[in-house]
């Protein structure tokens, strides 16, 4: 079985050779590839928090729900990936 880094859209993708195994009347499908491409791929940075941010979202707030309903907003505005 082979893998093969490729990219989408710039993007970096993991191919991978797809063996289909068969068991009684189940099938299902193996793949391997190098744990050094898995663990480049999907290690995620830690987060970043700014707490001084966030204080002041909070004491600008009248309620829990204003406060959380702008954290989201400002979240879909981030284009960072984090798992």
């Amino acid at each position: 079985m082979n893998s093969l880094i490729i990219k989408i859209k710039g993007h970096p993708f993991l191919e991978l050779d797809i063996e289909k195994i068969k068991q009684k009347d189940n099938a299902f499908y193996l793949a391997k590839a190098p744990a050094r491409e898995i663990i480049k791929m999907f290690t995620v940075s830690p987060a970043e928090y700014d707490i001084k941010k966030y204080s002041d979202l909070v004491s600008k707030n009248q309620d829990e729900k204003e406060y959380y309903d702008r954290i989201i907003e400002s979240k879909r505005k981030q284009t960072d990936f984090q798992r």
